[in-house]
């Protein structure tokens, strides 16, 4: 176990997993710490993570590999050259973290990552009127199951889909901008009755 009140920052492009629990000692709960990825390589998360600053993802991929590995904090895509991916079959994020989509980035694809139901927010760019956000899905299917918003009132978000897998758009979004299907499949799922329209 790792302690859950350290902040956990991982550069450079060797490869490093942990496969226990990031989260909290005896009387520490879940700790309030985080995880910072950095560097080309790839973090893969093997445990029942409780952690709850969240994960933000600067560069390289982070890998799950427990429908608890996410902790509890929000999950943020803040660099060009981010990804996801998951190694274990068929994964479900079991806490339905909230998502900060601040840049465009890359699921991997070598299992099928279903995101959960919280809130996945496009953008953050307080000073701007649009914010646009690509994500390529490479291989099996990426599905958002949470409500896509705006990352601001005064904001018109747009999304584009690229990469050769489907993405899964299967909540009740909200985002005001375009939506555009530059390579492969775009599915609607059927808990959404309503999209911003696809040109």
């Amino acid at each position: 176990m790792i302690n859950g009140s350290n902040n956990l920052a991982v550069t450079g492009v060797n490869g490093t997993t942990i496969a226990g629990t990031f989260g909290g000692l005896p009387g520490n709960a879940g700790g309030s710490g985080s995880i910072t990825k950095n560097g080309t390589s790839t973090l893969v998360l093997q445990g029942y993570n409780t952690f709850s600053g969240g994960i933000t993802i600067n560069q390289g991929t982070v890998q799950f590999e427990n429908p608890n590995a996410f902790g509890t904090g929000t999950l943020t895509i803040s660099g060009a050259g981010a990804a996801i991916n998951s190694n274990f079959g068929n994964l479900v994020n079991a806490n339905n973290n909230a998502v900060a989509d601040n840049a465009d980035f890359t699921s991997t694809g070598s299992q099928s990552l279903y995101l959960g139901t919280g809130t996945f927010t496009l953008g953050s760019a307080p000073s701007a009127t649009t914010t646009a956000r690509t994500i390529t899905v490479n291989n099996n299917p990426l599905t958002i199951g949470g409500v896509i918003a705006n990352s601001g009132d005064n904001l018109t978000n747009s999304l584009a889909k690229i990469g050769a897998g489907t993405l899964i758009l299967a909540g009740s979004n909200t985002y005001t901008g375009p939506t555009t299907i530059e390579q492969a499949t775009l599915k609607i799922g059927t808990n959404n009755p309503s999209i911003p329209a696809i040109p």
